[in-house]
């Protein structure tokens, strides 16, 4: 499947709405991965820019899901919130390769899969 070229954020979310709903997935799963593929670049810059926020959700996730248990995260990007819950087992699961490849790089205890979701 021929990848797409990322469009800039506000560029790609008016392309996705002015599209006809597809027919299938295939039709849009390469745009949506070359996007978060690129996006996999900029994570760190947003997350210390929202650090406040990312804090938060894990707090409220730890608060529902305790230390130890076995978690899935479908759509876990980079890992980290799955990483914040130490979990006795960690799966994420993503769209990206590139999320997944720097997933797996900084949280190597816990298992990351490449796939759409």
């Amino acid at each position: 499947m021929p990848r797409a070229e990322p469009l800039a954020p506000e560029r790609w979310v008016r392309a996705i709405r002015s599209e006809r709903p597809p027919a299938a997935l295939d039709e849009y799963l390469p745009a949506f991965e070359a996007f978060f593929d690129h996006h996999a670049g900029e994570v760190e810059a947003w997350r210390k820019r929202n650090s406040g926020y990312h804090r938060a959700v894990a707090s409220l996730a730890r608060f529902y899901i305790p230390r130890g248990a076995r978690v899935l995260e479908v759509g876990c990007g980079t890992g980290d919130l799955l990483a914040a819950l130490e979990p006795s087992v960690g799966v994420g699961v993503d769209l990206s390769g590139e999320m997944v490849r720097r997933a797996a790089a900084r949280h190597p205890r816990l298992s990351f899969h490449w796939m759409p979701a």
